[in-house]
């Protein structure tokens, strides 16, 4: 049981983790877009990517360890919880 939760973990981190290819480009882009201090600022070169990044490998596979990687009121939006 242990190697099957290892496996079935390790391939959605595999598959998870090659979404996030385009976090070093948003800020370049957020500069051509907003100009070159929204592009250098804390919330388009650091916040924005990580967030974007985050939501893309979350969305495609990838899941915390423990609980599939759902909070509380996720795993309640997915009808996981018992009421």
């Amino acid at each position: 049981k242990r190697m099957e939760t290892f496996n079935d973990e390790t391939y959605n981190s595999y598959v998870g983790t090659n979404t996030a290819w385009f976090e070093p480009y948003v800020p370049v882009a957020v500069a051509k877009v907003a100009g070159t201090a929204a592009g250098s600022s804390w919330i388009g070169g650091s916040l924005l990517p990580a967030t974007l990044a985050y939501a893309t490998v979350k969305g495609v596979g990838w899941t915390d360890w423990g609980n599939r990687g759902l909070n509380d009121h996720e795993m309640k939006l997915n009808g996981l919880l018992k009421k």
